[in-house]
């Protein structure tokens, strides 16, 4: 039996996958706070993620922005001031750094002609290089 650890969750794997098949029930902002931190450590911070755990990870966000619990401004909150820890990222956190912020601003307005790869150069650069495997891949355990 495969678990998942995170220093305040001990959740076995198919715990987590009842968690992704029970999302459309409503619930509070702790509920939805546990559902998101499961998922998470199930995908590694997003990283392994599939499009379906994608979609369930982006509804427990939205679920837990909606429950509120008398926040009414949620965005402009001091109840957001604090130490934060990144617990999922819908970009590879390679692709977040500044280098690569940097180097789509410089190449935004240029496009490539090749169809079969994304119209913005930097997009399609990063396309052919996301191919190229750096990394040795073993049998998973």
């Amino acid at each position: 039996r495969r678990h998942v650890s995170l220093p305040r969750y001990h959740v076995p794997a198919t715990r987590v996958r009842a968690v992704v098949a029970d999302s459309d029930v409503e619930g509070s902002a702790s509920e939805y706070e546990d559902r998101l931190a499961r998922l998470c450590a199930y995908t590694a911070r997003g990283r392994a993620a599939s499009d379906v755990e994608r979609s369930e990870i982006l509804r427990a966000v939205a679920g837990l922005e909606l429950s509120g619990e008398g926040i009414s401004d949620p965005a402009r909150s001091t109840a957001l001031n604090g130490v934060w820890k990144l617990v999922y990222a819908s970009e590879d956190v390679t692709r977040s750094s500044p280098f690569f912020w940097a180097f789509r601003k410089a190449t935004n307005n240029f496009t490539q002609p090749i169809p079969a790869f994304p119209s913005k150069l930097s997009e399609a650069i990063f396309a052919i290089t996301d191919g190229i495997s750096l990394a040795k891949k073993g049998q998973a355990i």
